[in-house]
Protein backbone atom coordinates (compact mmCIF):
# COMPACT_ATOMS: atom_id res chain seq x y z
CA UNK A 1 0.00 0.00 0.00
CA UNK A 2 1.41 3.62 -0.87
CA UNK A 3 1.87 5.77 1.63
CA UNK A 4 -0.34 8.57 -0.07
CA UNK A 5 -3.08 5.84 -0.04
CA UNK A 6 -2.48 4.99 3.74
CA UNK A 7 -2.67 8.56 4.18
CA UNK A 8 -5.55 9.24 2.11
CA UNK A 9 -7.67 5.88 3.88
CA UNK A 10 -7.22 7.72 7.34
CA UNK A 11 -8.54 11.18 5.83
CA UNK A 12 -5.91 12.91 6.10
CA UNK A 13 -4.40 15.21 3.26
CA UNK A 14 -1.15 14.57 2.36
CA UNK A 15 -0.28 18.23 1.13
CA UNK A 16 -0.88 19.26 4.70
CA UNK A 17 1.78 17.13 5.90
CA UNK A 18 4.46 19.52 5.89
CA UNK A 19 2.53 21.96 7.96
CA UNK A 20 1.93 20.00 11.12
CA UNK A 21 5.72 18.75 10.96
CA UNK A 22 7.23 22.35 10.62
CA UNK A 23 4.78 23.11 13.10
CA UNK A 24 6.18 20.43 15.83
CA UNK A 25 9.68 20.76 14.73
CA UNK A 26 8.89 24.59 16.09
CA UNK A 27 7.25 23.27 19.01
CA UNK A 28 10.17 20.68 19.91
CA UNK A 29 12.65 23.83 19.49
CA UNK A 30 10.73 25.71 21.45
CA UNK A 31 10.62 23.22 24.54
CA UNK A 32 14.66 22.82 23.89
CA UNK A 33 15.58 25.92 24.49
CA UNK A 34 13.30 26.23 27.48
CA UNK A 35 15.59 23.18 29.01
CA UNK A 36 18.59 24.83 27.08
CA UNK A 37 17.86 28.40 28.69
CA UNK A 38 17.29 26.27 32.10
CA UNK A 39 20.36 24.32 31.94
CA UNK A 40 22.38 27.91 30.87
CA UNK A 41 21.29 29.65 34.29
CA UNK A 42 21.83 27.47 36.19
CA UNK A 43 25.44 26.77 35.04
CA UNK A 44 25.63 31.02 35.39
CA UNK A 45 24.84 30.85 38.59
CA UNK A 46 27.24 27.81 39.85
CA UNK A 47 30.20 29.48 37.67
CA UNK A 48 29.27 32.56 39.28
CA UNK A 49 29.07 31.37 42.95
CA UNK A 50 32.36 29.81 41.82
CA UNK A 51 34.01 32.93 40.65
CA UNK A 52 33.03 34.21 44.17
CA UNK A 53 34.55 31.70 46.18
CA UNK A 54 37.43 31.40 44.61
CA UNK A 55 37.70 35.25 45.07
CA UNK A 56 37.82 34.71 48.77
CA UNK A 57 40.05 32.07 49.24
CA UNK A 58 42.17 34.04 47.29
CA UNK A 59 42.30 37.43 49.58
CA UNK A 60 42.22 34.73 52.75
CA UNK A 61 45.24 33.58 51.03
CA UNK A 62 46.62 36.67 50.94
CA UNK A 63 45.70 37.65 53.94
CA UNK A 64 47.47 34.50 55.56
CA UNK A 65 50.80 34.84 53.35
CA UNK A 66 50.57 38.61 54.54
CA UNK A 67 49.82 38.13 58.14
CA UNK A 68 52.92 35.32 57.78
CA UNK A 69 55.22 38.04 56.37
CA UNK A 70 54.20 40.40 59.64
CA UNK A 71 54.50 37.87 62.37
CA UNK A 72 58.21 36.71 60.84
CA UNK A 73 59.28 40.70 60.90
CA UNK A 74 58.09 41.26 64.51
CA UNK A 75 59.50 38.23 65.66
CA UNK A 76 62.53 39.07 64.29
CA UNK A 77 62.57 42.69 65.66
CA UNK A 78 61.59 41.13 68.92
CA UNK A 79 64.68 38.76 68.81
CA UNK A 80 67.10 41.54 67.56
CA UNK A 81 65.86 44.21 70.57
CA UNK A 82 67.20 41.33 72.73
CA UNK A 83 70.08 41.27 71.14
CA UNK A 84 70.62 44.45 71.32
CA UNK A 85 69.83 45.07 74.52
CA UNK A 86 72.02 41.93 75.78
CA UNK A 87 74.90 43.34 73.80
CA UNK A 88 74.24 46.87 75.69
CA UNK A 89 74.35 45.21 78.95
CA UNK A 90 76.23 45.74 82.12
CA UNK A 91 78.25 42.83 82.74
CA UNK A 92 77.51 42.61 85.74
CA UNK A 93 74.48 40.27 87.00
CA UNK A 94 73.66 38.50 83.59
CA UNK A 95 71.49 35.91 84.88
CA UNK A 96 69.19 38.65 85.85
CA UNK A 97 69.55 40.79 82.98
CA UNK A 98 68.93 37.66 80.42
CA UNK A 99 65.82 36.64 82.90
CA UNK A 100 64.50 40.07 82.13
CA UNK A 101 65.05 40.28 78.69
CA UNK A 102 63.21 36.62 77.76
CA UNK A 103 60.67 37.55 79.75
CA UNK A 104 60.41 40.85 77.37
CA UNK A 105 61.16 38.64 74.46
CA UNK A 106 58.51 36.20 75.50
CA UNK A 107 56.03 39.29 76.40
CA UNK A 108 56.76 40.57 72.46
CA UNK A 109 56.00 37.07 71.16
CA UNK A 110 52.60 36.12 72.67
CA UNK A 111 51.69 40.26 71.74
CA UNK A 112 52.91 38.83 68.27
CA UNK A 113 51.24 35.16 68.42
CA UNK A 114 47.76 36.79 69.92
CA UNK A 115 47.09 39.70 67.56
CA UNK A 116 47.89 36.95 64.49
CA UNK A 117 45.35 34.88 65.82
CA UNK A 118 42.86 37.63 66.20
CA UNK A 119 43.74 38.39 62.24
CA UNK A 120 43.64 34.76 61.50
CA UNK A 121 40.22 34.15 63.19
CA UNK A 122 39.22 37.67 61.56
CA UNK A 123 40.49 36.34 57.76
CA UNK A 124 38.58 32.67 58.03
CA UNK A 125 35.47 34.61 59.70
CA UNK A 126 35.45 36.60 56.62
CA UNK A 127 36.04 33.62 54.12
CA UNK A 128 33.27 32.07 55.76
CA UNK A 129 30.43 34.94 55.75
CA UNK A 130 31.76 34.83 51.87
CA UNK A 131 31.04 31.28 51.38
CA UNK A 132 27.79 31.59 53.36
CA UNK A 133 26.79 34.57 51.11
CA UNK A 134 27.82 32.60 47.72
CA UNK A 135 25.61 29.81 48.81
CA UNK A 136 22.56 32.19 49.59
CA UNK A 137 23.21 33.65 46.22
CA UNK A 138 23.48 30.27 44.71
CA UNK A 139 20.22 29.01 45.49
CA UNK A 140 18.66 32.15 45.02
CA UNK A 141 19.65 32.14 41.56
CA UNK A 142 18.87 28.70 40.95
CA UNK A 143 15.53 28.82 42.32
CA UNK A 144 14.45 32.09 40.48
CA UNK A 145 16.54 29.90 36.88
CA UNK A 146 13.71 27.24 38.25
CA UNK A 147 11.04 29.29 38.25
CA UNK A 148 11.74 30.54 35.05
CA UNK A 149 12.51 26.99 33.32
CA UNK A 150 8.76 26.09 35.17
CA UNK A 151 6.66 29.12 33.74
CA UNK A 152 8.39 29.27 30.54
CA UNK A 153 7.27 25.42 29.98
CA UNK A 154 3.70 26.60 30.95
CA UNK A 155 3.70 28.76 28.61
CA UNK A 156 4.68 26.81 26.12
CA UNK A 157 1.64 24.21 26.85
CA UNK A 158 -0.51 26.58 26.91
CA UNK A 159 0.61 27.80 23.74
CA UNK A 160 0.48 24.44 22.49
CA UNK A 161 -2.05 23.42 19.29
CA UNK A 162 -2.75 19.93 20.80
CA UNK A 163 -5.08 19.13 16.94
CA UNK A 164 -1.40 19.96 15.55
CA UNK A 165 0.24 17.33 17.27
CA UNK A 166 -2.84 14.60 17.21
CA UNK A 167 -2.60 15.47 13.20
CA UNK A 168 1.68 15.39 12.87
CA UNK A 169 1.59 11.77 15.20
CA UNK A 170 -1.21 10.78 12.81
CA UNK A 171 1.06 11.51 9.96
CA UNK A 172 4.00 10.08 11.75
CA UNK A 173 2.37 7.10 12.06
CA UNK A 174 1.08 7.08 8.40
CA UNK A 175 4.40 7.29 6.98
CA UNK A 176 6.51 5.16 8.84
CA UNK A 177 7.09 1.97 7.36
CA UNK A 178 5.42 -1.14 8.89
CA UNK A 179 7.14 -4.04 9.51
Amino acid sequence: MAKGSVMESEGLDPRKAQRPAALQLEVIRRFGDIDLNYMLARQEAWLAARRRLEAAERRHAEALAALQNDVQTKLGQAYQRGVDAWDAGQPGDTWNQYQDLNRQYMAATGAIYDEACARFAESVRALNKEVEDAGKELNEVSRSAYRNYLSSLQDAWRALDVDAVVEAYAIAAATRPHM
